[in-house]
């Protein structure tokens, strides 16, 4: 039990950074995705997004819109198995040969762009999937507790916040499993104290804005739909496949705070809930944060988000 308790409380190293971008137009949509699982080895495992081809479509259908998204954002398990040693790149180039420039190794915080033309850049931030060195359980002897190859080929390891003249988003690490054993919705490490007190120092800077955060695990959760139009049965309560450490502050802090949308993805389900896991209408305006799911891409899921001055 004791050795367990120090698997479950280990904190993450706290690394933080800030990105002002520069006065976006108002309002804005950007596109949101989730659970990418590139991949390119087949998995017998799970599914995932061999060699990029479900990639390859989306990236290609988000370029085309009219109007263009301001950006992409990923909450996460970009790679299916971000630490793989018999693939050194991690898996990652089964995504970054379609994004731009090509080649680029440590990128800085959105140096990617999903168009040649570099005007829709990607923002990441990494899920349990990214920690992985092989899905063969026990879990946590099959994961690292950092990101080289994550931070190598996609973003740093870092939390961050990317700010508009109208909103702040602010990317956060929810980490990587804490199960012995893999089940279908494993708990993420969760936040250190550290990662609490800069998300209320950033969001306390930014107080007249709306408010998005990103992570990869659901810190709400509820029964939802599966990607093929499935209940979701799986889900036993809120606290389901979410963070372990710190849950309860980062909810609190979401309260206090008024943010307007938590988006993750991990449980490849759709589905929007109150901090209590009651499912709400996406768009309700008197239902506190609202915590979204949004399906795995590499089934075809993503979310269309405005922001503007006044909601989310």
């Amino acid at each position: 039990i004791n050795k367990m308790k120090k698997v479950y409380l280990f904190t993450l190293a706290t690394l933080f950074c800030v990105l002002s971008v520069v006065a976006q137009h108002t309002p804005f949509t950007f596109i949101h995705i989730s659970d990418l699982h590139v991949s390119t080895v087949q998995s017998s495992v799970n599914t995932c997004d061999l060699n990029g081809v479900e990639a390859k479509c989306y990236l290609q259908q988000f370029r085309e819109m009219n109007p263009k998204p301001a950006f992409i954002l990923a909450t996460g398990d970009i790679s299916n198995i971000g630490n793989s040693s018999s693939n050194p790149d991690g898996m990652y180039s089964a995504l970054t040969q379609f994004l731009y420039p090509s080649g680029l190794l440590n990128p800085g915080i959105g140096a990617l762009f999903i168009d040649s033309a570099k005007t829709i850049p990607i923002y990441c931030t990494p899920g349990n999937h990214d920690y992985y060195t092989t899905l063969l359980p026990p879990g946590t002897l099959t994961q690292l507790n950092t990101l080289p190859n994550y931070a190598k080929y996609i973003a740093p390891d870092s939390d961050y916040a990317v700010t508009t003249d109208i909103s702040v988003i602010l990317f956060v690490r929810s980490g990587y499993d804490i199960s012995y054993l893999i089940s279908l919705d494993p708990k993420g490490s969760g936040l250190t104290n550290a990662q609490c007190d800069w998300i209320r120092t950033e969001l306390s800077l930014n107080s007249n804005k709306r408010k998005i955060i990103v992570m990869h695990h659901p810190t709400a959760n509820s029964t939802g739909v599966n990607c093929d139009g499935s209940t979701h049965s799986s889900i036993a309560n809120s606290s389901t496949a979410s963070i372990y450490v710190n849950r309860t502050t980062f909810l609190n802090i979401c309260d206090s705070n008024h943010v307007d949308v938590v988006l993750a993805g991990h449980s490849h389900q759709s589905v929007v809930v109150d901090e209590q896991g009651n499912e709400i209408g996406e768009n309700c305006t008197t239902c506190g944060t609202r915590f979204v799911q949004t399906g795995p891409a590499f089934a075809g899921f993503y979310r269309l988000i405005t922001v503007d001055a006044a909601f989310v």
